[in-house]
This record gives structure tokens, C-alpha cells and sequence, in this order.
């Protein structure tokens, strides 16, 4: 019995890591989909903003001015670029990390 009450709380804090871990590496990933969504969007000619925030609401999306496919034109060489950023609380460990943020590139017309 004292034994369990010993290894309990550690176990307890590890698997509670496990879930925070799982939970940030899939939100990194859901806001890589997101930018890259965004930036195709954007080449396309809609607005990366309506694109992102349709797929996930409440996301903080940045997107450069000065490069847009009506600046750049259509041949092949303009780029335009998204990013997306998203505000993370770990549930069970006591710190904190940098938010899960991700930048996507895409040439115009694709």
C-alpha cells in the first residue's frame, strides 16, 4: 500500500504528459494544415483569413501585404505567404511552451 501511494502520483504525472504532449504535437499539426490551407487559398485568389478561420474559428492568422498574386502576377514566380498561430494551455503540467505556430509559401495560380 505505501508503495502505490509513492509510485502513484509519478505515473499519474506521466501519463498526464503523455495526453498534454499528444495534445500539443496534434494541434502543431492541425495549424501546419491550416497555413498551408491559408497560402492556398491566397494563391488562389480568396482570402486566407475567411479560408482558415472557416476550417478552426478564433485562430490568429497573419498574412504579408506585400506579396499577393495581384501584385506578383500569375507567372509562376510570385509567392505569397500565411501564418497561423494558435494559443496552447497545457492541462496537467505545470509550464508553458510556445504556442503551436506554423508559415506556408505557395506560388500563385497552383
Amino acid at each position: 500500500m505505501v508503495e502505490m501511494a509513492l509510485v502513484l502520483p509519478v505515473l499519474v504525472l506521466i501519463l498526464g504528459g503523455i495526453v498534454d504532449f499528444g495534445r500539443y504535437y496534434y494541434q502543431q499539426i492541425a495549424v501546419q494544415s491550416l497555413a498551408r490551407e491559408g497560402a492556398r487559398a491566397w494563391a488562389l485568389g480568396d482570402s486566407p483569413q475567411l479560408a482558415v478561420e472557416s476550417k478552426a474559428g478564433g485562430l490568429a492568422v497573419s498574412v504579408d501585404p506585400s506579396t499577393s498574386c495581384a501584385n506578383g502576377g500569375d507567372d509562376g514566380d510570385a509567392t505569397v505567404t500565411v501564418a497561423v498561430a494558435e494559443e496552447f494551455e497545457f492541462l496537467f503540467l505545470p509550464f508553458t511552451a510556445d504556442a503551436p505556430s506554423a508559415t506556408a509559401s505557395m506560388r500563385c495560380g497552383l
